[in-house]
């Protein structure tokens, strides 16, 4: 075959056996090899698209007829939209115009010979490419491609209109996703704009096609319309999307179904006695309310505006025909697709929607008919014929908008979790029945939503396993909560788009908190009124009976509101329960995660609506949970009340914690809840109630004390928790409730320590993995002690941890998989011990002399022998640690931790404090034995601790003890770090310990910056050499750590005067090479991410040395050695006067960015635009 010929005589020829060869290689791609052969093959054809001769492969490749044809022609395709997208510069550009005749002829050619979607979509993209890289030059190679190419396609290939929509669809998403900028881009997008008629011309005859025909044909063009649509919203204006909606609309009405008429009957003579039954059709309904949700999502109609074109023709569409499908899913206890639409739509309806539902929810202000009624005809016959006709309608759910009914919170509908339980009865419909449309009032619509919105909401079944919807409509009900908050009350910008109040009520003369009228602002003010006297003295009988109409409208919004929420809570108590036991047990893994997840979305849902109902809600859980316990029978229904305490638990950070006399809560911790709950066994249900303890844990602290002989609400709460740390299944649970009950309520606890002690007692019988934490409870209470009655007891609970930790030392050599773990267990232990003794209030904060007082005492109890002798021996544990186990990743993340609590600033030393100069040593001597970023990143945080602020002046006040100890550990920490991240290659294989090690070097340039000038000969040049190096990294982090650390070193040199010649030695010494390499970053060597920083480090260069950096880039960017890129000579020279003649760092910053997208090859594209805007 001689390709090029009469179809693109300007592409390259290849031989028949070269075409023969690339078609076998892509034919094996698609045959099963083992990877490493398919790899191979892959590469083999990726090198090949790579060639200029590639172009060459197209036109053969799409007319392949041989083996294997739809793979062969589908790489055709592909090479040519990879070639035009990717390897344009090779083409010639003086047959750019002739390519794109030929590329409509291929496309058309293949629509023709029935080729397969899949080709045809990639030959789409193909023109939409090639339009992309014609249309936008000025003049324009292709100014009308959309109109053109559908033209052509359908003209003279007969592309029937599914193909031009699919088409249109892709140009659409194209456009939007391609890299450009400033006019190229306003000029394609013009393109699409010009096109906007045929697409909607299009589109509205795919809809009319569809209701007059039920052929699966015309399903798969409404399929296309609406997939273009979708595509288009975003390029469409609100005048362009409006008249579409109606149409739509129409297409989710139900439809009569023709029945087949008796061969006995003559038609003509005896017409049917019974109407067809209405039916959604599935192939019109789930595309029509996908484009729809995308109108209302990402359309310029989604930031809630269109309320008389969109939403009240939904919402009145929901009103009519709604019913039908939620009831339908009641009848079938199963959700089909139509309702998953369905429920889609609901879900986009209320996102876009919201201000308006919350609004107008109790309004009686009536809608416009025109708005309720389709534009369309709705009710098919035959195939041809349509008729008018609405059936169906229903009341207000929660009562007559005009005067809503007293919130009743009797929510729910009681236990049971099985189908049809808890579910909403949907209004019925008489069929059939054709009704004049009346005005509604706007609460009725809402109302009716709301109602079918919670009907998916309370979907029978358990979420995940019977069905996936329920998940879906969780977001509406924070952002309605949030909207009933907004809700203005008269004056424009509340209502509707047109300004029409809602309600009555002005917003500058009520402040209301949830129906309850909190303050007139203005009640006992008489500005403005003649004599002083009261405004409302002199108001008209007409403004005060507005007022009272005001007030009124106000109150049913929210009484109204609170019902909505107390159902809404109610329904979620109940898709919140878990199944028995047994039916868990047939779960899949990941359908009792998801449900796990459901009920944590679930859980946030209801603080939504604590808002709303406040106390209300906590009561009507809490007598939820007694009345289930009033009437529990053997050991059924836990699962019940589990459910209701886990949706207490989950409200909490919503429940004010400083209200001691919150009634409700004094019955879940007092006997009536807590004290009749199982202390053994029914696992679930104690596991969540020990997680509500934990989570009403800082409530207690309000709680007035209560004599001993009365055990207090506390203490009962801490008998609850302690009783389940034995059980495995539930320690983790109980040991962290424990830790947080002891940690807020230490004062209260203080006088309860001895009951402390026997919790210490019986550690044995608690699991190891908890002990820490049970061990950092007791030291909270012991912490409430004053620090001389601290000793006894922290000796008694430290002491044993000590010794099993050295006993595992000494055993490390005959066991040592053993004396490992039980040496991280002792050192967890000792970090919870050190993190409860630390004080839970910020000192800095505390009254001066108060604290002072306390530091005196604390020192005076930490000079006590025994605390001495503890200190030393804990010391000496810690040292045995690091020199036999600290190669061990277990046992290195746990001396972490206790090296982090265990150490402090000196106005928060504890009974076990340890100074910091020790440990620094220690970390040394671990990072001899093996360098870590752990070991780095603690010397960070000691390095601060021997600059500790003055507690009087908060300035450091270094001692010469603390300065001796920089100056000793930093060299041997240089030596240790630069010997391992000299090699090569080694910062590239350990980003996690370069980035540790500049980040403890930029601490110390914080702290000591003096430190670095008296190292011993060498060291510090080799550290510059280190850092200058790390500037061309790859791994982001490392190179962001090394310049801020850069950043540090030049600032803090280049401003003291106390440093001698620091400065010389650092600029005229280093300067220079922190220069290339900053330089050389903007140009391609360094992650475009970091540019930022580098930006900051040349900024920092020539404010501190601006002479000197000035001369740098002029020498080292005129180079011939500069590294290579896409900057010319022009470019750079153009940066070097930039920065020469600029005054203010934010011009420097312009100049070197605009270097960076010159020499990297992205100026003009939006890549590289989006990538300087964003940093």
């Amino acid at each position: 075959m001689s390709v090029g010929g009469s179809v693109a005589p300007f592409l390259p020829v290849l031989s028949p056996s070269d075409i023969q060869q690339a078609a076998h290689l892509i034919n094996q791609v698609y045959s099963p090899l083992p990877p490493s052969t398919l790899r191979a093959l892959q590469q083999s054809l990726f090198d090949i698209q790579r060639k200029v001769e590639a172009w060459g492969l197209v036109v053969p490749l799409l007319e392949w007829e041989g083996e294997g044809n739809a793979n062969v022609q589908f790489f055709g395709a592909h090479t040519l939209q990879v070639k035009i997208a990717r390897d344009w510069d090779q083409f010639p550009q003086e047959h750019a115009e002739k390519l794109k005749e030929v590329l409509v002829e291929l496309t058309g050619r293949a629509i023709r010979a029935g080729r397969n979607k899949v080709i045809l979509r990639k030959l789409f993209v193909s023109l939409t490419s090639l339009a992309l890289k014609l249309t936008p030059l000025q003049p324009s190679l292709w100014p009308d491609w959309i109109i053109s190419s559908v033209s052509s396609l359908s003209n003279d290939y007969g592309a029937k209109q599914e193909l031009a929509l699919e088409f249109l669809e892709i140009c659409a998403e194209e456009v939007d996703g391609a890299d450009l900028l400033g006019g190229q881009k306003i000029r394609m997008q013009q393109t699409l704009k010009d096109a906007i008629p045929l697409v909607t011309q299009l589109i509205t005859a795919a809809i009319v096609r569809a209701r007059q025909s039920s052929s699966a044909t015309d399903g798969k063009e409404l399929e296309a319309a609406m997939k273009c649509l979708e595509a288009w919203v975003g390029v469409m204006t609100a005048s362009d999307i409006t008249p579409l909606i109606p149409p739509l609309i129409t297409l989710l009405t139900p439809t009569q179904t023709p029945q087949p008429t008796p061969a006995f009957l003559s038609p003509p003579s005896f017409p049917s006695p019974v109407s067809p039954p209405l039916e959604f059709s599935e192939k019109n309904f789930i595309p029509a309310s996908s484009a729809l949700s995308e109108i209302l999502s990402n359309s310029p109609l989604s930031d809630g505006s269109g309320r008389r074109t969109l939403s009240e023709p939904l919402l009145g569409w929901v009103e009519r025909w709604g019913g039908r499908v939620v009831g339908g899913v009641r009848e079938s206890g199963f959700v089909d697709p139509v309702a998953h639409s369905y429920c889609k739509l609901l879900v986009a309806l209320g996102d876009h929607s919201t201000s308006y539902i919350a609004a107008n929810i109790a309004s009686p202000t009536l809608v416009d008919p025109a708005a309720l009624v389709p534009s369309l005809p709705v009710t098919q016959v035959g195939d041809g014929g349509v008729v008018g006709g609405i059936s169906g309608s229903s009341t207000p759910i929660w009562g007559n908008s005009s005067l809503p009914p007293p919130v009743s919170f009797d929510f729910g509908s009681g236990s049971g979790s099985g189908a049809g339980a808890g579910f909403l009865a949907p209004p019925t419909f008489p069929q059939n029945q054709q009704v004049t449309p009346e005005p509604k009032p706007k609460s009725t619509l809402i109302q009716t939503y709301l109602h079918h919105l919670l009907s998916f909401t309370s979907l029978p079944g358990f979420y995940g396993v019977d069905e996936e919807e329920s998940e879906m409509t969780l977001g509406f009900w924070y952002l309605f909560q949030e909207a009933l908050w907004g809700v203005q009350w008269g004056g424009e910008g509340s209502g509707d788009e047109e300004g029409e109040g809602v309600g009555v009520v002005d917003a500058d003369d009520k402040v209301w908190d949830w129906g309850v009228e909190v303050r007139d602002k203005d009640k006992d003010e008489g500005w403005g009124v003649p004599g002083g006297c009261r405004q409302e003295e002199v108001k008209s009988e007409k403004e005060m009976e507005r007022e009272r109409e005001r007030e009124k409208a106000e109150k049913d919004l929210w009484r109204v509101a609170k019902a909505v929420y107390g159902e809404l809570v109610g329904v979620l108590r109940r898709k919140c329960v878990w199944p028995g036991r047994d039916e868990v047990a047939g779960w899949a893994k990941d359908q009792r995660e998801k449900f796990q997840v459901y009920r944590r979305d679930v859980g946030d849902t209801l603080i939504n609506a604590y808002y709303i109902l406040r106390n209300d809600m906590l009561a009507f859980y809490v007598n939820d949970v007694v009345e289930r316990l009033n009437g529990m029978r053997g050991d059924e229904g836990w699962e019940e009340i589990e459910a209701t305490l886990h949706c207490i638990m989950s409200i909490q950070e919503a429940v004010p914690m400083d209200e001691p006399d919150n009634p409700h809560l004094v019955r879940v911790f007092g006997p009536e809840v807590l004290g009749r709950l199982p202390t053994s066994g029914h696992h679930r249900v104690r596991r969540t109630m020990v997680g509500l303890i934990g989570n009403y844990s800082s409530w207690f602290t309000c709680l007035p004390p209560t004599p001993p002989s009365n055990p207090s609400l506390l203490m009962n709460a801490i008998s609850y928790v302690v009783s389940a740390l034995p059980e495995q299944a539930l320690c983790l649970h109980a040991a962290n409730a424990l830790r947080d009950l002891c940690d807020a309520n230490r004062a209260a606890l203080a006088p309860h320590v001895g009951a402390f002690g026997e919790l210490h007692a019986g550690l044995n019988g608690i699991p190891d993995t908890e002990k820490s934490k049970v061990l950092q409870s007791i030291a909270s209470v012991i912490q409430g002690l004053l620090p001389e009655e601290e000793i006894a007891p922290v000796e008694a609970i430290v002491s044993p941890v000590v010794s099993r930790l050295f006993g595992a030392l000494q055993s490390s050599t005959q066991l040592p998989e053993e004396a490992r773990s039980l040496a991280i267990q002792q050192l967890q232990a000792l970090s919870g011990v050190a993190k409860g003794l630390t004080n839970g209030t910020d000192a800095l904060l505390a009254d001066e002399d108060v604290e002072k007082l306390h530091v005196e005492r604390m020192d005076r109890a930490r000079g006590d022998e025994r605390m001495v002798k503890l200190r030393e021996a804990i010391l000496g544990a810690i040292r045995g640690c690091v020199e036999l186990m600290s190669t061990d990743a277990g046992v290195s993340e746990a001396l972490s931790d206790l090296f982090k609590s265990i150490t402090s600033l000196p106005f928060d030393m504890t009974l076990l404090s340890l100074p910091a100069g020790p440990l620094l040593e220690l970390l040394c001597l671990a990072a001899q034995r093996q360098l870590t970023a752990v070991w780095l990143s603690l010397a960070s945080m000691l390095f601060v601790q021997l600059d500790p602020p003055s507690p009087v002046t908060l300035k450091s006040a270094v001692s010469p003890e603390n300065w001796a100890v920089v100056t000793s550990a930093l060299p041997v920490l240089l030596q240790i770090s630069l010997s391992a991240l000299g090699q090569e290659g080694a910062m590239e294989s350990n980003p996690d310990i370069a980035q540790a090690f500049f980040g403890c070097m930029d601490t110390i340039a914080a702290h000591f910056i003096e430190a670095f000038y008296r190292l011993p000969p060498g060291a510090f040049d080799a550290l510059m050499r280190c850092t200058i190096k790390a500037l061309s990294l790859q791994e982001r982090y490392s190179l962001v750590s090394a310049c801020t650390f850069l950043i540090s070193l030049v600032n803090r040199t280049t401003r003291s005067d106390d440093l001698g010649d620091a400065r010389e030695i650092l600029v005229q010494g280093h300067g220079k090479a922190i220069m290339r390499s900053l330089l050389f970053g903007f140009a391609g060597i360094a992650p475009r991410t970091a540019t930022p920083n580098l930006y900051e480090l040349l900024s920092t260069l020539l404010a501190r040395c601006p002479t000197e950096s000035r001369a740098w880039i002029h020498e080292i960017i005129l180079a011939d050695d500069f590294i290579p890129s896409k900057a010319s000579r022009e470019a750079k020279e153009k940066f070097v006067k930039a920065v020469a003649g600029s005054r203010s760092m934010k011009r420097t910053k312009e100049a070197a960015q605009e270097f960076t997208l010159v020499a990297r090859g992205l100026e003009g594209s939006s890549f590289g635009y989006t990538s300087v805007v964003n940093m």
